[in-house]
């Protein structure tokens, strides 16, 4: 999956998956890993493996989730699992 959250603070993904987890819970951040990060003009952007119930409960958020301050938009990849 892709994120991308307009929070400046959030260049520390751990405290990022913090804020989301506190206003997600369904969500399993704990199990997410970050496979490449992005530094933009306009917030960040993240490539993430994620866990399959997590790609469900962000579908069924539309996508848009709070990421502490503002809210991030994510983006599906690809829903086939990677062992």
């Amino acid at each position: 999956m892709a994120l991308r959250t307009l929070d400046h603070v959030s260049t520390d993904s751990g405290q990022l998956w913090q804020w989301i987890k506190s206003s997600s819970p369904q969500l399993h951040t704990e199990n997410w890993k970050v496979l490449d990060s992005l530094d933009e003009a306009i917030g960040r952007r993240f490539i993430l493996l994620v866990d399959q119930d997590s790609v469900n409960g962000i579908k069924k958020a539309g996508c848009k989730i709070y990421t502490g301050l503002t809210e991030g938009t994510f983006k599906v990849l690809t829903d086939h699992l990677v062992d």
